[in-house]
């Protein structure tokens, strides 16, 4: 018995079932970035200014009282391996291919209540173009490192359409930028011809 092709599109269920699933995975990325800062033994800093709030709302935050740093850069790969899934796959997710499909990866029309509900919450699109833009911020401060003027330079050129130029201006003694300025074509052919 051989394989007949129906004809149907292959649907795949989604790997987010909710935009707000999605939305965990990426907090938890952007969290990874960061790690305890450490003295030279390797013990955890704590963070001198740092005191608990009166109702106790930090208590099951095992951050809250040290010194965090970052230590990676956020990357739309790192993003993807994070997920659990691919770069192409984040980029199907940003074009709004999945906004208006179920878990399952049907096309559905949504109720109205459904529809305010997502409009609120955002879709999968702006979710992915929101993390997208912080990675994009995160690099963009990577531009900009102390001393160095290579990386605003860089920014000005691509973002704020900025050019080197080198502005050269052609002057005589008498300060006239077109010494044939106001001669008739016969006066320049004369010139032209030379002395005879």
């Amino acid at each position: 018995m051989s394989y007949q092709p129906t004809g149907l599109p292959f649907k795949k269920p989604l790997k987010f079932k909710t935009v707000e699933e999605l939305e965990k995975g990426i907090d938890l990325y952007f969290a990874s970035l960061y790690d305890y800062a450490r003295d030279m033994w390797g013990n955890r800093l704590k963070d001198k200014d740092y005191r608990a709030p009166d109702d106790d709302s930090d208590k099951d935050n095992p951050h809250a009282g040290f010194v965090m740093k970052k230590v990676k850069v956020a990357t739309v790969t790192g993003l993807a391996v994070a997920l659990d899934t691919t770069r192409e796959t984040l980029l199907d997710y940003e074009s709004g291919k999945y906004d208006d499909r179920d878990a399952e990866g049907n096309h559905i029309t949504l109720e109205q209540e459904q529809q305010e509900y997502n409009d609120q919450v955002g879709k999968y699109s702006d979710t992915i173009k929101r993390a997208k833009q912080m990675i994009l911020e995160d690099t963009e401060q990577q531009l900009f490192k102390p001393g160095r003027a290579t990386g605003a330079i860089f920014s000005l050129k691509v973002n704020y359409e900025w050019q080197d130029k080198n502005v050269t201006e052609l002057l005589d003694t008498d300060g006239v930028l077109d010494p044939f300025e106001g001669l008739s074509t016969e006066e320049l052919r004369a010139i032209a011809k030379g002395p005879q």
